[in-house]
């Protein structure tokens, strides 16, 4: 989990982050680059997947807005809309990749569902096929204790006898 911290004042940003990185398994490992980048003269912080911070500072070049342009409208209009072009540039379309994760985390969930009903009904079964062979290994051994107690009594009085 990436932690990124900025503060703002009039004309100056200070911003702050960690610096570990994870591969697939969670194994921490060395970062080749920092997660917080200028990139003509925008800091530009990255989280996730390493692929986008690098595209970021090494595959493009930021457009700057002017100083009368109004920040949240050339962010909006300009800066991710040509962010987001680099990287399907690149190959990392990250609207087609949230797709299919939401189809493979749906999928995902489907299958679990399935698998614990599986389970459900399969251990339910299993119970059911348990519990009746446990009764009936009982009700032998109950009959096989009777007929040795029984044959033990008859010997005992033949012998007796």
């Amino acid at each position: 989990m990436t932690t990124l911290a900025a503060i703002q004042g009039d004309g100056w940003v200070v911003m702050g982050c960690d610096s570990r990185s994870s591969d697939e398994d969670g194994r921490p490992m060395q970062m080749a680059t920092h997660k917080i980048v200028e990139n003509n003269g925008i800091l530009i912080a990255g989280a996730g997947a390493g692929r986008g911070s690098n595209i970021m500072q090494f595959g493009w070049k930021a457009p700057k807005p002017t100083a009368s342009q109004d920040l949240d409208v050339f962010m909006t209009q300009t800066f991710i809309p040509a962010m987001r072009q680099t990287f399907i540039d690149a190959g990392y379309d990250m609207k087609e990749m949230a797709m299919l994760l939401r189809t493979i985390r749906s999928f995902l969930s489907v299958f679990v569902e399935l698998f614990i009903l599986f389970l459900r009904i399969t251990l339910g079964t299993v119970i059911h096929v348990v519990s009746t062979t446990l009764a009936l290994v009982a009700q032998l051994l109950l009959e096989l204790w009777q007929h040795l107690v029984s044959t033990m009594y008859k010997m005992h009085h033949k012998l007796k006898g």
